[in-house]
């Protein structure tokens, strides 16, 4: 659904979503390494989690 909700904006409104899709292109990329620790962290969270439910 996140992938699909930005095309589809794209593809309806054009040149009116460049903007707010650059500007959130620009936040992704400058912020790439927080956002890929969180994603890590909870990943090793769930296999921790699930790990120690297995005991």
């Amino acid at each position: 659904m996140s992938v699909v909700t930005p095309v589809v904006a794209f593809l309806a409104a054009g040149e009116r979503m460049r903007g707010p899709l650059e500007s959130s292109r620009t936040l992704f990329v400058r912020h790439n390494t927080v956002i890929m620790s969180v994603v890590l962290l909870i990943i090793a969270a769930a296999l921790i989690g699930g790990g120690i439910a297995d005991l």
